[in-house]
């Protein structure tokens, strides 16, 4: 499977240390190979974002996940400059990652009803060193004990759309409100926890554009595009 994502503007953009950034995106490829289909939706999002869908086009199925991305796929969203108060209000109908990861009751189980010729099969590419094999367990037994929906979601490009120009207004008039009072924990509590980022980061961020993670990328500079090819 090959899976191209680019996003092209009027005004130029260049990653500096840009080897850097591609490095930390290639785990994406892995999380692909297990079935997290988290990086679909993300190709599907930037394509809303460009302007290339019908107003009525219903979204995917939204997978699971989103408001807690990897650290390679936020780094992907990064690069591609995706605009996070889109990525947030999808986010809304994710459920957490946790709920398609099978518990270790749920594999025993998995693996007990696997045939013995097939446990064989698998103990002798283990002890071979095959370098899909991890992968290629993980995609089974969890397509298997939790199948991912094949279905579409329930929210059109448009309803999308305009749940993001909410969100934009929120935070802007909480910046507005910022510059003459200090916002209550209440004002901001809902929208930084729509906010997606890595697993592990740490919340609290004030609202704006960079919303999520605190953002560890080097200085940038602009150029054409940026474009990503796993």
């Amino acid at each position: 499977m090959i899976v191209e994502l680019n996003t092209e503007e009027a005004e130029g953009y260049w990653e500096q240390d840009g080897e850097a950034s591609l490095t930390s995106i290639v785990p994406v490829r892995s999380e692909l190979a297990t079935d997290d289909r988290r990086l679909l939706y993300l190709a599907w999002l930037l394509s809303v974002e460009a302007g290339e869908l019908a107003n009525d086009e219903l979204e995917p199925a939204v997978p699971p996940g989103l408001a807690r991305l990897s650290a390679s796929l936020y780094s992907l969203v990064e690069f591609l400059r995706l605009d996070e108060d889109l990525l947030a209000v999808a986010a809304e109908a994710s459920e957490p990652l946790s709920t398609i990861e099978p518990s270790t009751a749920e594999l025993t189980r998995w693996v007990t009803r696997l045939p013995e010729q097939e446990k064989d099969t698998l103990l002798a590419r283990l002890a071979d060193g095959d370098p899909h094999l991890r992968m290629e367990l993980s995609r089974r037994s969890r397509g298997e004990t939790h199948p991912a929906p094949d279905g579409r979601g329930a929210r059109t490009v448009a309803e999308l759309e305009e749940a993001m120009g909410d969100r934009k207004d929120r935070l802007a008039a909480l910046a507005a409100q910022a510059a003459t009072e200090a916002p209550t924990l209440a004002d901001v509590a809902p929208l930084l926890d729509a906010c997606p980022h890595p697993r592990g980061a740490a919340r609290g961020r004030a609202p704006g554009r960079t919303t999520g993670a605190a953002r560890q990328a080097p200085a940038r500079r602009r150029l054409p595009a940026g474009r990503a090819r796993h």
